[in-house]
């Protein structure tokens, strides 16, 4: 931590408000438990979700609060910044999830992280949102993100072997629900133009060049289950 600063904006006024400006660096294992700990220590109900990885994190935050008794009520908390070369697991499937830069915004009410990366070896942008503070506990986070749709990404999220039924990628789009502790629901589309489909137990196929509307909606553990599927 550095360039740390304290300011009393108004001494005459009683109980007095308090601004802290706050420049963070380091490791994201290092700087992640000091910000949980500024942001609880004020309010226990305000918890931080927990980002599993190794990744170079910089943030400069603001946060002001009334120096009275019980004064974590007022707590704000400003901070953006950003978090390059992030390396993590995807749950339990193995797969790693990469990204040379990511944005951090955080304010009182919400976490916000954007960026570009890889999934593995699948190139994607994603926007993941969750609410802060007592009302936002058990509401999900939310992950808005597209990628390439492709055999390597099914086998992966399935573990089923289609070599042979999928061949070429499409831009497809995902949103997802992510509760805690608990297996998240997702959606995805695409119009699958670049993937071409060669069902032979069905006897049907689809040219890499030609459209499909395709939706698929589920929920995900360690594996998918499919809930509804369009084609």
């Amino acid at each position: 931590m550095s360039g740390t600063r304290f300011v009393i904006p108004d001494t005459k006024k009683i109980p007095s408000d308090g601004v802290a400006d706050v420049v963070v660096s380091g490791q994201l294992a290092d700087v992640l438990p000091l910000v949980d700990i500024i942001v609880s220590s004020r309010n226990s109900e305000t918890k931080l979700p927990k980002i599993p990885g190794v990744g170079e994190v910089a943030l400069t935050a603001s946060v002001s609060f009334s120096m009275g008794k019980n004064g974590g009520d007022s707590v704000e908390i400003f901070a953006e910044g950003d978090m390059k070369n992030f390396e993590g697991e995807f749950g339990d499937t193995g797969a790693v999830i990469s990204s040379d830069l990511v944005q951090i915004a955080l304010s009182p009410k919400q976490l916000e992280l954007t960026g570009t990366g890889r999934f593995d070896q699948v190139p994607f942008t994603a926007k993941l949102q969750k609410g802060l503070g007592p009302d936002q506990a058990d509401v999900p986070a939310l992950l808005e993100a597209e990628l390439y749709l492709s055999s390597e990404l099914v086998s992966r999220f399935t573990g089923a072997e289609i070599e042979g039924l999928i061949s070429g990628s499409s831009p497809a789009q995902i949103t997802a629900s992510l509760p805690s502790g608990t297996q998240a629901s997702f959606s995805l589309s695409s119009d699958l133009v670049g993937l071409g489909v060669n069902a032979k137990q069905i006897n049907w196929q689809k040219p890499a060049k030609k459209p499909a509307q395709f939706r698929l909606t589920g929920r995900y553990n360690n594996r998918v289950l499919t809930d509804t599927f369009s084609l």
